[in-house]
């Protein structure tokens, strides 16, 4: 029925024409004061070009200017000429001239470039935030760290950033149908009333927006709070007035900016609802919940399907599943009790490892004893709770690693690339800050989208068809529209999954370059040897990762348990493998231990 009902709607919309021309109703002014409303957006318009203008003129010809805030802030100057010259003249336009149509492409061009420009300047401030973190915490280390090239480099990165985040959602959107009214009830050709006007279904457009937008505003956000955390910390630890007055200042225009930028986006965004009929979907959804939810009974424990195993062969999984647990915990606390005794392992690099160990140890505890406990009882039942607490824990737990992995490979390229100043760069106060900041991310980034599921109505089938409690399965059992609870884990997930992989590609990027420019070959083979053990530990975590989530629609429920158990009980077991095996000085470090062992 689903396939006839396809076929019927592309028949549709293969008779129907298709908008050549979009109808902007404009802003809501009176006739006669339309006049007035032109000449007061012209005089706007001329003093935001000509101040913003001047600015850049006088940071360019002033040789005491020319340091990276300053830098910064001509690229926001000319975004700003950018910002308002994409919406001003045509609004001028239109209030003269009263034409209120604008054709399909040039509303599509208009959308593209205030989107894209609107993306450069949220991760600009971003970049902005951790110029002043770097100014006032390493103060001695600015002119090092953020060096002509390096912001040149940040620049570019963010242009490009913010192009790939825009174009896709937006193409997106200019391929999906558009075949009945035209009329854009805003000034100029915005994506939530293009929206409105598809043709069918714009959930997919919708989410891609919601995403690519959700990602570039949380990685600025994210930039910029842990920035001021660390620039108020600082600040405090001063002793005199003066240097506090001092730090203040240079960050007091910056952080008035950001309030201003994000105030007016959380004003536009998240709006209340009781406006029109055209409600935001999301809290549509959202109504729709709490509407039902007073009819409901709610499901008081889940049934776990488990492992797909013969019944002769489930005390053979047991035993397998048992020692590969056990396996994991006695090699992940030999490498901690190791990495602990051993001094010369007192390192950055084998700090984080500690921590990838201990990570370990737990992703396996969270998963492993419930489902031996479900082997060897039959018990297959979990408590709502308990449930909800797996799944936390869990996802907790996998967002850490997955931060960890970025921060390992940042710690490999400032000792490949700036070996000298590695000892001050990556210092104990820092990566103990590092740490803080990766268990802190992970856990509000986990929180949010685990609380809002279990709030959601669960009513009716309460079988897990699975192994353990998992964000998939169990969106499948809510009653009514899950859309926003998965588009809430999706997001969330894309945030700490891309900015962890944003920061290993960018770090193995310089590093290769860096190790290309090494005359010695034993440097080389150095360089790389430091970073054989972590990068095949990343291949290997992003490479299950993707095999899960990134998966045909016919793979059935067999596979993904399959692929489940590689990522949650597999890789655990290998990673300190791979690790004391690949590297030297670990390598090194156990011979001692247990040599001296003997001896004594």
């Amino acid at each position: 029925m689903a396939v006839f009902t396809d076929l019927s709607r592309q028949q549709n919309m293969s008779n129907q024409t298709h908008v050549k021309e979009f109808f902007l109703v404009g802003l809501p002014v009176l006739p006669e004061l339309q006049i007035l409303v032109f000449w007061m957006f012209l005089l706007m318009y001329i003093i935001t070009i000509s101040v913003n203008l001047v600015l850049i003129t006088i940071v360019r010809m002033s040789r005491h200017l020319h340091r990276p805030m300053y830098f910064f802030l001509c690229n926001l100057s000319f975004l700003e000429i950018g910002y308002v010259s994409v919406t001003v003249p045509r609004i001028l336009f239109s209030l003269l001239t009263h034409k209120k149509n604008i054709s399909f492409e040039g509303c599509f061009f208009q959308v593209f470039f205030f989107t894209f420009l609107c993306a450069t300047e949220t991760v600009l401030l971003g970049i902005m935030s951790f110029d002043r973190y770097v100014a006032i915490c390493h103060p001695l280390r600015y002119a090092i760290i953020m060096s002509c090239r390096v912001c040149l480099q940040l620049i570019i990165t963010t242009w490009a950033f913010a192009f790939l985040a825009t174009s896709f959602p937006i193409i997106l959107i200019s391929k999906l149908p558009f075949c009945g009214p035209n009329v854009i009830d805003h000034f100029f050709c915005e994506c939530s009333p293009l929206l409105k006007l598809v043709c069918g279904n714009a959930n997919f457009g919708d989410l891609a927006v919601t995403v690519c937008a959700a990602v570039t505003i949380l990685c600025s956000v994210m930039v910029t709070l842990l920035s001021y955390i660390f620039i108020i910390t600082s600040i405090l630890q001063m002793s005199s007035s003066t240097g506090n007055q001092k730090a203040f200042s240079t960050c007091a225009s910056h952080l008035t900016v950001v309030i201003i930028f994000y105030s007016t986006i959380l004003a536009m965004y998240i709006k209340p609802t009781a406006r029109d009929a055209h409600q935001n979907k999301v809290m549509a959804v959202l109504k729709s919940f709490y509407q039902k939810m007073n009819n409901q009974t709610y499901v008081k424990e889940f049934l776990i399907v488990g492992l797909p195993s013969l019944p002769e062969l489930q005390i053979l999984v047991f035993w397998i599943f048992l020692l590969m647990y056990i396996v994991t915990i006695c090699v992940n606390l030999v490498l901690i009790t190791i990495v602990r005794i051993s001094h010369h392992l007192h390192r950055p690099m084998y700090f984080f490892l500690s921590n990838l160990s201990f990570l370990e140890m737990g992703y396996v505890s969270v998963t492993v004893p419930r489902a031996l406990n479900s082997i060897m009882t039959h018990r297959t039942n979990i408590s709502f709770e308990g449930c909800f607490l797996q799944l936390f824990f869990f996802t907790f737990l996998g967002a850490t690693e997955n931060i960890l992995l970025g921060l390992m490979s940042f710690d490999r390229y400032v000792a490949i690339c700036y070996p000298l100043r590695y000892s001050t760069i990556m210092s104990s106060r820092v990566c103990l800050q590092l740490m803080i900041a990766t268990w802190f991310t992970a856990f509000v980034t986990t929180a949010s989208p685990i609380i809002l599921i279990s709030k959601l109505p669960f009513c009716g089938p309460n079988v897990i068809d699975h192994f353990f409690c998992e964000c998939s399965p169990l969106l499948k059992l809510v009653c009514g529209n899950a859309y926003f609870g998965d588009l809430v884990v999706t997001v969330c997930a894309s945030v700490v999954i891309l900015c962890s992989v944003i920061v290993t590609v960018v770090s193995y990027v310089h590093i290769i370059a860096t190790v290309l420019k090494m005359s010695a070959a034993t440097g080389k083979q150095k360089a790389f040897s430091t970073c054989a053990s972590h990068l095949t530990v990343v291949i290997i975590f992003y490479t299950t990762l993707l095999a899960m989530y990134i998966k045909p629609t016919a793979r059935d429920a067999r596979q993904n348990k399959v692929m489940a158990v590689l990522y949650a009980v597999v890789t655990p077991l290998l990673n300190p493998f791979i690790y004391s095996l690949k590297n030297k000085e670990v390598k090194e470090a156990i011979y001692q231990y247990f040599t001296k062992k003997r001896i004594y």
